[in-house]
């Protein structure tokens, strides 16, 4: 359990980088530069607290945060190809990655609200939950969008 946690530190460090690389995009004193270090921190950050968080569930049943997380850093390089080399061929080849982040979110919201719902007990409880995270989610892949100028 301790290896988790330090995980999970470590992954939100990476997005800790990258948010402060994308909010000062001289700091490296170039901003393509400031830029792939914020995809590259983003995405490692992304993909690593999925597969951590997800390692808090049960053993041999994978909770859904580790597919949440891949397709959330699939996406996040899709949106940095759009926003950043809009030439046709490049869209065309990144629909590879939009395919993965659509496919990774959904497999891992299926997943996580499987888990949740898996007991008829919890049911009236858990909806809140459900609503709220999920409502979080989507919030958070607009803002996402909205960093990268694709809304």
């Amino acid at each position: 359990m301790e290896s988790v946690l330090e995980g999970i530190a470590v992954w939100i460090a990476f997005l800790g980088v990258g948010g402060f690389l994308y909010f000062n995009p001289l700091y490296t004193g170039s901003t393509i530069i400031s830029y792939s270090l914020t995809l590259l921190c983003l995405f490692i950050g992304l993909v690593g607290l999925g597969i951590e968080l997800n390692k808090l569930g049960d053993k041999g049943n994978s909770v859904g945060f580790d597919d949440l997380g891949l397709g959330l850093g699939f996406g996040l390089a899709w949106a940095f190809v759009y926003n950043f080399y809009p030439i046709g061929l490049a869209n065309i080849g990144s629909l590879i990655l939009f395919y993965f982040s659509i496919y990774g979110m959904t497999i891992g919201i299926i997943k996580i609200l499987r888990n949740l719902f898996s007991t008829k007990k919890g049911f009236i409880v858990k909806l809140p939950i459900v609503i709220a995270q999920i409502a979080a989610f989507i919030a958070t892949i607009a803002t996402i969008l909205d960093i990268f100028k694709v809304i």
